[in-house]
């Protein structure tokens, strides 16, 4: 954005458009972060039923978020999760589609994991 001004009157001129700019800024800032956390809460609403504040609500005493208290199975989909979600974003579906697709992928996915049992494998050693 370009003000004109007379000579006098240009620091203050730029000063304004500097302000404008950080403004612009932290408007775009703020808008991303609350992007994100609209879209986490909608895979926490997904996989486990709930928002983060529900869950938080429920559980006063617990330490961190609900993510923190997961079985790996449900990490492990949650990565899924987002993932696909990107991609449905990417499509055009809107967000009770996603919220569908996502659920459908995520009872699907728990499903195969609880069958393989993965939390009863052992970990990988790293060779040095």
């Amino acid at each position: 954005m370009r003000i004109a001004v007379c000579d006098d009157c240009r620091e203050d001129a730029l000063s304004l458009e500097n302000v404008w700019q950080v403004t612009r800024f932290v408007c775009i800032s703020v808008q991303i972060v609350y992007t994100y956390a609209n879209e986490a809460d909608m895979l926490n609403v997904v996989l486990f039923g709930k928002t983060a504040k529900q869950w938080k609500d429920e559980n006063p005493t617990e330490k961190g978020n609900m993510r923190d208290v997961t079985t790996r199975n449900q990490l492990l989909v949650l990565a899924n999760l987002e993932s696909y979600n990107a991609v449905l974003i990417n499509q055009g579906k809107n967000q009770k589609e996603r919220m569908e697709l996502l659920r459908q992928l995520a009872v699907q996915q728990l499903q195969t994991l609880e069958t393989i049992s993965l939390n009863n494998l052992s970990k990988l050693e790293v060779k040095q």
